[in-house]
């Protein structure tokens, strides 16, 4: 009897609908993949599940009742948005701000983009199949979580900066309870480290997988660690230093092939880089 094979099946495709009700994207985004095996040949973004309409309701709101509405551009680093916001207006109307409350800023915007690295790092690697360092991630995060709770009063969506100041001084709790934390974090690091470069597994699906170039960012606009992991020392607090960024020696961490691996290790050591800055 003769067999006729109609298809490799070491080639199949097949079409995967990702998101926007997705429990890694939360209603941001839908794509629509097509996959072999773990490598995904095409894909068709949907934009737009986000859109919130920020820029409309600012219109329609005093100046300093939109601060809330910045912690929610991206919950993971609500401090940040919220500097840029009060930046924002500080100089449009000329606003001198104190050097204590730039300090105070900065301390506080780099432990909320700790956190978001410590939930990037154990989610992604979660979606990998690594199970543990989610675990360990978790649990240094939310000591960062009580730190920015005790001065903010929140623990995710924080509305603290106002303009030409913040809501609420730091005390000695805070100091203290900071530099315990920043001890304790860098201390895990080699476990963090060994978590991913002894894992072989890992390894495979990370390397040579996604490769970016310069120039390939630089038509996409495609900015952040994806493309500081393809070897462009670009950083906004380096580049176009804004609060008191330029007082401080910290490095920009790039890698040089511009694969998932590249753009993962250089989210890894931007946490020593935010632990320095917080130094």
């Amino acid at each position: 009897m003769d067999v006729e094979v109609l298809e490799d099946p070491k080639h199949h495709r097949y079409v995967l609908n990702m998101g926007p009700q997705h429990p890694s994207t939360h209603g941001v985004l839908r794509v629509l993949l097509e996959l072999e095996g773990e490598y995904a040949m095409e894909l068709l973004p949907v934009l737009g599940y986000g859109h919130r309409c920020h820029e409309k309701i600012a219109e329609h709101k005093p100046v300093k009742s939109f601060m809330p509405n910045t912690a929610r551009m991206d919950y993971l680093g609500a401090l940040i948005y919220n500097h840029g916001y009060a930046q924002l207006l500080e100089r449009a109307a000329g606003i001198e701000v104190p050097e204590r409350v730039e300090y105070i800023r900065v301390i506080t915007s780099e432990l909320n983009r700790i956190q978001s690295h410590l939930l990037w790092y154990g989610a992604y690697l979660l979606d990998l199949g690594a199970f543990t360092p989610i675990m360990y991630a978790f649990d240094d995060r939310e000591h960062i979580l009580d730190i920015l709770e005790d001065v903010t009063g929140s623990r995710l969506t924080y509305c603290y900066f106002r303009v030409g100041g913040v809501s609420k001084d730091i005390d000695d709790k805070f100091v203290t309870s900071t530099r315990a934390f920043v001890k304790r974090l860098r201390s895990r690091f080699p476990m963090y480290e060994d978590l991913v470069n002894g894992n072989v597994i890992l390894q495979n699906r990370l390397n040579d997988v996604g490769e970016l170039t310069p120039h390939t960012c630089a038509r996409y606009g495609v900015t952040g660690p994806l493309l500081r992991g393809t070897g462009v020392a670009y950083d906004m607090r380096r580049a176009e230093p804004y609060s008191i960024y330029s007082k401080f020696d910290f490095e920009i961490p790039t890698g040089t092939k511009g694969d998932c691996m590249a753009s993962f290790m250089v989210r890894f050591h931007e946490l020593e880089q935010s632990l320095r800055i917080i130094e």
